[in-house]
């Protein structure tokens, strides 16, 4: 009963955040997403990580800067950059497409602004696999749950389609690319 009532819960408040981010007013959030980094930056200069945040801020690399926060501790700082890089992903003009292979669901990288790249999975009616709620809903829950593994990611719109568009994390490894010793059990990686 109690996990039924938790799930309820998580329902409501991922429809009430979806519906609060559709009557946002268009703004600058290239600007704003600049602003948001500037403060962390301007916060964190006297952390031993600095060095590396300031790094990747030089080559845009956002999402791994929310990520390096979180993992010092700096939930605060994290979330704001994070809910700063979700507007710029959701209203950010494409300048950029190229198809992705590999997936179960049709996907494109999407280059945006500041050479931020998405991944961007159209809605299709006709595959079961395509579920833009449950890629938005993960990521909505893992920011409830503070674990800060799954890469921002929202709704978005592009070429009258509607889909997910989660921040595109460079170089990472696909894991059908890692060598069968490198690669961790359900059961390990629960306790990272």
């Amino acid at each position: 009963m109690n996990k039924k009532i938790h799930l309820i819960w998580l329902c409501l408040l991922f429809s009430w955040i979806s519906a609060l981010a559709d009557d946002e007013k268009q703004l600058d959030y290239a600007v704003q997403l600049d602003a948001q980094v500037s403060l962390v930056l301007e916060q964190t200069k006297e952390f031993d990580f600095y060095p590396q945040l300031k790094e990747f801020a030089s080559i845009n690399r956002i999402g791994e800067i929310a990520w390096i926060l979180a993992n010092h501790s700096q939930t605060e700082l994290s979330n704001q950059l994070e809910d700063a890089l979700a507007q710029f992903i959701k209203n950010s003009p494409v300048l950029k497409e190229s198809p992705l292979s590999g997936g179960c669901t049709t996907s494109l990288l999407l280059t945006l602004e500041k050479d931020i790249k998405v991944v961007f999975k159209p809605y299709n009616i006709l595959s079961i696999s395509s579920n833009v709620g449950s890629e938005v809903g993960t990521y909505i829950i893992d920011k409830i749950l503070d674990l800060h593994i799954v890469p921002v990611t929202v709704k978005k719109k592009y070429k009258d389609n509607e889909g997910s568009a989660q921040y595109f994390v460079k170089d990472a490894i696909v894991a059908s690319k890692l060598k069968e010793k490198e690669r961790k059990k359900p059961k390990e990686m629960l306790l990272l």
